[in-house]
């Protein structure tokens, strides 16, 4: 059987460390950020895709991270890096849309009042409900 190479990346980000997770996360986001918008679509389609076959535990380390990261960069990525997301995602099964809404529903009610409101004030502009 072939690896995968996209599988493989996905499965080490789920059980590397916080830092070197946070560090991985933010190298590839930043490339992500970087893209063409359709070849930025395609890539973040295929990470998310393996992404949400992991058990729900794991995925929501790697979001949480994401969430976390994508809180750092400046507004515009942050931005563009969520509608690329978020179109992605509708490109994927309604079973991998819900997941992903109820884990990043579960992270943003974990976060510190101030970051949650600013995280939700942003889906809200891009059109996000959650």
């Amino acid at each position: 059987m072939a690896s995968n190479p996209v599988k493989e990346m996905v499965e080490s980000l789920a059980t590397v460390s916080e830092d070197t997770r946070k560090a991985m996360m933010e190298t590839r986001l930043k490339s992500f950020a970087e893209m063409p918008d359709d070849k930025r679509k395609d890539a973040m389609k295929m990470m998310l895709d393996v992404a949400l076959d992991l058990p729900e535990e794991k995925y929501e380390k790697l979001a949480r991270t994401r969430l976390q990261v994508l809180m750092g960069f400046p507004e515009s990525d942050q931005v563009k890096l969520m509608k690329t997301h978020i179109a992605a995602l509708q490109e994927l099964s309604s079973e991998k849309q819900l997941k992903e809404m109820r884990v990043v529903k579960a992270i943003l009610m974990g976060l510190p009042a101030e970051s949650r409101e600013m995280m939700l004030k942003m889906m809200r502009e891009l059109g996000i409900k959650m």
